[in-house]
């Protein structure tokens, strides 16, 4: 059965299961097509942006910028598992990406103040840590 799609944002319900889709992916258990059209058919989620959030979370746990957003909700969440599964070095290196993202936007003349305070509280959790 096919969800309909919700045209205006992506729920939280689907930004949920992007990540876990994005994180099955980066672990070698999808491929990227099969991951884009699991959250198509399952979750309804635009195949453009299910693209785009399995890309921000190779990224993130590369530590390496990127241009497509996503919401600070989804942000936090991706920032939440990513810690989960890869530990302070994982959360630490999406932080680094999540920067360059941050200054990528600053560049363009675009302030990401809801990123910039998701970045701000994982970056005083792992201040916290050490």
């Amino acid at each position: 059965m096919r969800l309909v799609r919700n045209s205006r944002r992506v729920t939280e319900e689907q930004f949920q299961a992007a990540c876990d889709v994005a994180a099955a992916v980066f672990a070698g258990q999808l491929t990227t097509a099969q991951g884009v059209q699991r959250l198509d058919e399952e979750h309804g989620v635009n195949p453009t942006s299910a693209g785009d959030f399995i890309y921000d979370y190779r990224c993130l746990v590369e530590g390496r910028g990127f241009p497509r957003g996503m919401s600070a909700a989804a942000m936090h969440h991706f920032l939440a598992q990513i810690h989960m599964q890869h530990g302070d070095v994982g959360l630490s290196r999406a932080l680094g990406a999540l920067e360059q993202h941050i200054q990528y936007f600053a560049s363009r003349g675009k302030r990401l103040k809801s990123q910039q305070a998701v970045h701000d509280a994982f970056l005083a959790c792992l201040a916290s840590r050490n």
